[in-house]
């Protein structure tokens, strides 16, 4: 072999070295994206690169001349909103979607009771929007009876929104539309968690958690949070050991009598936002109805697929995106893909709960399915199960266990940040160790729901991410070790607060991390759809109520009973 010819040889094999490295890299970055493209990406397909609300993937907005980040789909969600945020006018408010001169309009209506809706977009000055990212909801009631559904929104990217309706009644309906959020209002927020650490700067009045350091003759409160950036604080006390392992951080006390030692509760209540400038804050809320509807007449409805009961459809059935995941049709929920079994009665619910230990973990929206079957099933007197302290003064209350015709109930909130008064910081565990405990007690016929939620949507991105892969992990274990076991989780619902952090787009941005953090386990867990049902009541509380609160539950037991 010529000299040339082993150059030539060695040269080849350095060419195929690199390739398949490539190679391996391109199969990386796909198996890394995997989650995104099919959570990002499920109607690019049908709808011509346009985007469904419902699944987070906002990538334009007031640009301002600036070009756009190449292939933006490929990145988290909470990247791509710091993104468009970093190039959102907040300044002109003028610029916002008005509420009084945005059209919604009939499009057209389709052979299976689909209805589809255009939605025009001005803002205050009567001027057509040019971009999209406002989070708007649309849904249809059935005037002539109680049927109502949710529908889906694709954002169009120019200013103007489709709304695509599928009815399952006949007769006349009325389609209905709200706009949930302003981009604007959201990038505020944005830009004061990236300012503040918090999002409730962005607030007229803010509502947080801070800690009370106390000694015999000294107190003093400083702000909390789960993340290290308390505005004003230079020093800070580290408290993640004190939160069973989980990130809390509380401003050290300035007085030189107190030390992150004399550490004695943490409480919620009005937190002192003074530093943020009014240019840097909400100033018109951003939310309400569309003024006009759309009335049409149902000549044939969709048709129910009910096929097998829900209870024994898999459960990585239950993360498909299916449109709608569920409806109120005859005064109850159903879901249009599964059967319910059992009707919508408490002895039948009590009769199918018999033997089983049903744990909730997690905020006060889990605590209500608690307190639905204390009170309702076993008919217990409770008002409500309270998040006070326990017995011995720790963090968690473990009285809130109830039994009765061999069904035992318990709910335990989650650690810290938990926004309620007087929590003492002793005794704290997480909800990933709770569920240790779970799977060392091998109890025979266990369901159980877990969330983090609604606390967490002042903080950075990051913190509810970190929460929901320690969250997998814990369920990990627990399915491994009772493999028998029922598990939940929720989607973030639809809320709406002027005073407090809620924001109907971060709310989204939540679901998709939820749904990225899960892509491996999603065969053990049943994921319950809250959105759909608020969006489909026109119910935007924190806390749910009548139809609404009642929709939940029915969804619940229908995967159970």
């Amino acid at each position: 072999m010529t000299p040339l010819q082993r150059v030539f040889i060695k040269c080849l094999s350095v060419l195929v070295g690199c390739l398949l490295i490539l190679l391996w890299v391109s199969c990386y970055h796909k198996n890394v994206f995997e989650v995104s493209q099919e959570d990002f990406l499920p109607y690019a397909a049908v709808h011509n690169q346009q985007e469904s609300l419902n699944e987070i993937t906002f990538i334009s907005g007031e640009m301002d001349g600036a070009s756009e980040v190449s292939d933006m789909r490929t990145l988290l969600p909470e990247v791509r909103l710091a993104h468009l945020c970093s190039r959102t006018n907040t300044i002109d408010k003028n610029k916002m979607t008005s509420l009084k001169f945005t059209k919604l309009e009939f499009n057209s209506i389709k052979n299976d009771g689909t209805v589809i809706v255009k939605i025009h977009a001005y803002d205050r000055l009567n001027r057509r929007r040019t971009s999209g990212n406002d989070v708007i909801v649309v849904w249809a009631v059935e005037k002539n009876g109680g049927g109502r559904v949710a529908g889906e929104i694709i954002d169009n990217k120019n200013g103007s929104y489709t709304g695509i309706v599928k009815v399952f009644w006949e007769g006349p309906t009325s389609i209905r539309s709200k706009m949930a959020s302003s981009i604007i209002n959201t990038c505020l927020k944005m830009k004061a968690e990236k300012k503040f650490g918090n999002v409730v700067f962005a607030m007229q009045r803010g509502w947080g958690i801070r800690g009370t350091f106390k000694s015999k003759q000294w107190k003093e409160l400083t702000p909390c949070g789960a993340n290290p950036t308390l505005f004003g604080y230079n020093n800070i006390c580290n408290f993640t050991a004190l939160n069973d392992g989980m990130s809390w951080f509380c401003g050290e006390p300035k007085n030189k009598f107190l030390e992150c030692s004399n550490i004695f509760s943490f409480g919620s209540e009005e937190f002192d936002t003074k530093w943020a400038t009014q240019e840097e804050k909400i100033k018109n809320k951003g939310h309400g109805m569309i003024q006009s509807s759309v009335e049409v007449d149902i000549k044939h409805g969709a048709d129910f697929t009910k096929t097998i009961p829900c209870k024994d459809i898999p459960p990585e059935t239950t993360w498909h995106k299916i449109n709608p995941s569920g409806l109120w049709y005859n005064d109850t929920w159903q879901t249009p893909y599964c059967e319910h079994v059992i009707m919508t009665k408490l002895e039948h619910y009590r009769k199918c709960l018999r033997g089983k230990t049903i744990v909730f973990l997690g905020d006060s929206t889990n605590r209500q399915y608690a307190e639905f079957i204390v009170q309702k099933i076993l008919g217990i007197n409770r008002k409500f199960l309270q998040n006070k302290v326990g017995v011995h003064g720790q963090y968690h209350n473990f009285k809130n266990k109830y039994t009765k015709d061999n069904i035992t109930v318990i709910y335990l909130k989650h650690e810290m940040p938990y926004h309620n008064r007087g929590f003492t910081k002793s005794g704290i565990i997480s909800i990933p160790n709770l569920l240790d405990n779970y799977a060392t007690q091998n109890i025979s016929d266990l369901v159980l729901l877990a969330n983090y939620n609604s606390h967490y949507t002042a903080y950075p991105f990051s913190v509810y991410r970190d929460r929901q892969r320690a969250l997998k992990e814990g369920y990990k274990r627990l399915s491994i070790a009772n493999p028998k076991a029922k598990l939940f989780l929720k989607t973030p619902h639809l809320v709406i607060d002027d005073r407090h952090w809620f924001d109907p787009y971060r709310q989204l941005v939540n679901q998709q991390i939820l749904r990225q953090e899960f892509a491996d386990i999603r065969d053990k867990i049943v994921l319950l759809d809250t959105r759909t049902i608020s969006v489909t009541h026109n119910i935007q509380l924190l806390h749910p109520v009548g139809q609404a609160m009642l929709s939940q539950i029915v969804q619940f037991f229908a995967y159970i009973c």
